[in-house]
């Protein structure tokens, strides 16, 4: 389901995996995607006349990862229903550099 959703979206990225994988260096190539923070869930205001925009959202993001000895298929952590809070095992930033500097070797 998300790669079909983000296929669309992320096309470049796909395809630089499939690639990776014909050519027999997924194993040994870790492909992250992710950005500098998530964004809230709900619009924001600072002035009635102006269109909502969201905000940075330090607490929950979205990450992928692949190659490099990732195990496939996981999901880690959970948000609420509308991604404001983290409900379920919540990862901290140093555990995710821990986990990317392993896979680099």
């Amino acid at each position: 389901m998300i790669k079909k959703r983000l296929c669309s979206e992320s096309p470049q990225s796909f395809s630089l995996i499939k690639d990776l994988k014909q050519r027999g260096l997924l194993d040994s190539t870790l492909v992250v995607w992710d950005g500098e923070f998530g964004r809230t869930p709900l619009g924001q205001l600072e002035h009635v006349d102006e269109i909502a925009s969201r905000d940075h959202h330090a607490d929950c993001f979205t990450i992928w990862m692949a190659g490099g000895g990732i195990r496939r298929g996981q999901v880690i952590s959970k948000t609420d229903d509308i991604g404001l809070g983290v409900r379920e095992d919540p990862v901290h930033v140093h555990d995710l550099q821990a986990t990317i500097r392993i896979a680099w070797g």
